[in-house]
């Protein structure tokens, strides 16, 4: 693996949690185990590997992934305490049931 591959599968993990946070500042749910699952793999390909020559090409892209993470957690905490608040459940419920919109009940199968 090289510096170069590991800056895009980064990113990519980058580009992910930014979609994660644009989706629950707008009061969406997210599933984040694709997210976990592509962080585990990345960080098991870098400790098989040999050593990396090129390492500082991933440094601005690391300082993204951490700032991306930080504003998950933030849209996260705020939504966490919106709907503690009571505030946002209209909003959640409505983003639950878009997304079963056109649903069969009996065979759930999308019409």
């Amino acid at each position: 693996m090289n510096a170069d591959a590991v800056s895009q599968r980064l990113q990519a993990i980058s580009n992910a949690i930014q979609a994660a946070s644009a989706t629950v500042a707008e009061g969406g749910a997210v599933d984040l185990t694709a997210l976990k699952e592509a962080v585990n793999l990345v960080c098991n390909d870098i400790a098989k590997s040999p050593p990396i020559e090129g390492l500082e090409k991933i440094e601005g892209v690391l300082i993204a992934l951490v700032a991306a993470l930080d504003g998950l957690s933030h849209a996260l905490t705020d939504q966490h305490q919106r709907m503690a608040a009571g505030e946002g459940l209209n909003t959640a419920a409505q983003v639950a049931y878009a997304n079963t919109a056109g649903w069969d009940e009996e065979d759930g199968d999308s019409s």
